[in-house]
């Protein structure tokens, strides 16, 4: 998975539930929004349509934001309690070739790795560290 170069987005993992389509999915749960975005003193309404995807599917989370930006979780605290980041501010020019990665804990009895999940993405992932892909 590439996150947004900022990381200004949460990502989730989720299961629907057995027998569920793609086409149930989105008629089942699809819903139209609205609100405005203000920027400079303007004001630009928006809309659109998204699927909402209940919590109780999501099997993990994570929240992702630039530390000096950071305003709020878009998750339910059920899911992440915290976040985690890319780089320090908006505009960084050395975030390019960065990642977070899970903390690993230690080794199962097969040898792979055991990551660090307590549900708090500031305590679960270490940031703006060396993409695993190039290792």
């Amino acid at each position: 998975m590439v996150i947004h170069t900022q990381g200004y987005y949460a990502y989730a993992l989720a299961r629907m539930p057995q027998g569920m389509t793609n086409e149930s999915l989105v008629s089942q749960n699809s819903y139209t929004y609205t609100y405005n975005l203000t920027f400079g003193g303007d004001v630009y309404p928006m809309d659109g349509t998204a699927v909402k995807i209940p919590n109780e599917w999501i099997t993990d989370a994570v929240n992702l934001s630039v530390q000096d930006s950071f305003q709020w979780l878009v998750t339910s605290p059920s899911l992440d309690m915290g976040w985690t980041s890319v780089t320090s501010f908006d505009g960084d020019k050395n975030r390019f070739g960065k990642a977070v990665r899970r903390k690993v804990i230690g080794k199962n009895a097969d040898g792979k790795d055991i990551l660090k999940d307590t549900n708090n993405s500031t305590a679960d992932f270490d940031h703006g560290v060396k993409p695993s892909l190039f290792n």
